[in-house]
């Protein structure tokens, strides 16, 4: 069997679905903040900001790198933020 058939056996890569699609609109941080944004936690806040399929993990990830501190996301620098994955890609 030569190189090119044996990639073209190996099982695919596994997809997983961004949280985004498996909500329900009303569940949604776009939604949500449109209807009262008081009662949005910062990661949908953010969320709703950073729109996108993939916004949910992008304000996860971002919110754990930074230890749930606003601060110092706020004061973080460029080169900082791009080291979450999904920034600057």
């Amino acid at each position: 069997m030569n190189d090119n058939n044996s990639l073209l056996l190996q099982s695919p890569s596994t997809y997983e679905q961004p949280i985004l699609k498996t909500m329900p609109l009303r569940e949604q941080p776009a939604y949500r903040v449109t209807q009262n944004a008081n009662a949005c936690n910062l990661t949908e806040l953010m969320a709703a900001v950073i729109g996108g399929a993939k916004q949910i993990e992008i304000a996860q990830d971002l919110m754990t790198h930074f230890n749930n501190d606003i601060r110092r996301l706020y004061q973080a620098h460029p080169a900082e933020l791009a080291k979450v994955k999904g920034i600057n890609q």
